[in-house]
């Protein structure tokens, strides 16, 4: 079902079963740093796909938020990462600044994934409470809570926790931030 006030400048859309989700198709910026070169991945916009229960979006606001739902969870799919959660907010950008960096077009600015956060990227996975996804940097941030810190299994190297896990798109990096507190790191030594 979906519900579209002119006057508001809304739109609410509600999945009736897991079956038949709500599904949005959005365009961010593929962050590049300046005299940066792409071997494996394409510069420009890319798409990022969400599929979920029940979707509001707001134009004054310039924001979508996608919950559950009877989806039971929100599955959102990047050129670089799948994440599932309860919610996703996308965050766009301003009215007439729809440019990025270099003129490329651009739709979402940030997004924001919470509850039960897991995010699958390049044979990684990584679980946590909150991921926040930067267009303009290329950077996703796993954060978690006191009790349960974010964690990343990386079948190579190994499983790593901290205060926040920052994966880089850039670079198929992973930045461990502790502040203060303990980070752990299981490491994988290959066989010869």
């Amino acid at each position: 079902m979906i519900v579209l006030d002119r006057t508001k400048q809304t739109l609410a859309a509600q999945a009736t079963s897991a079956k038949t989700p709500v599904q949005v198709v959005m365009i961010s910026t593929n962050a590049e740093a300046p005299g940066e070169r792409r071997e494996s991945k394409p510069s420009g916009p890319s798409v990022i796909q969400v599929r979920g229960g029940d979707l509001k979006y707001s134009d004054a606001e310039r924001k979508a938020v996608m919950l559950a739902g009877a989806t039971r969870s929100v599955v959102t799919s990047t050129v670089d990462a799948t994440i599932t959660s309860s919610e996703v907010e996308l965050f766009l950008m301003p009215p007439g600044n729809h440019a990025g960096k270099d003129g490329n077009a651009a739709q979402v600015d940030h997004m924001i994934s919470t509850g039960h956060v897991e995010i699958s990227s390049g044979g990684r996975h990584g679980w946590g409470e909150k991921l926040v996804y930067s267009g303009d940097t290329g950077n996703y941030v796993l954060t978690g809570t006191a009790a349960a810190m974010p964690r990343i299994m990386d079948p190579a190297r190994g499983s790593v926790t901290g205060e926040a896990l920052i994966f880089s798109s850039r670079d198929d990096s992973v930045k461990v931030e502790g502040g203060g507190r303990k980070t752990t790191t299981v490491t994988t030594a290959p066989k010869k």
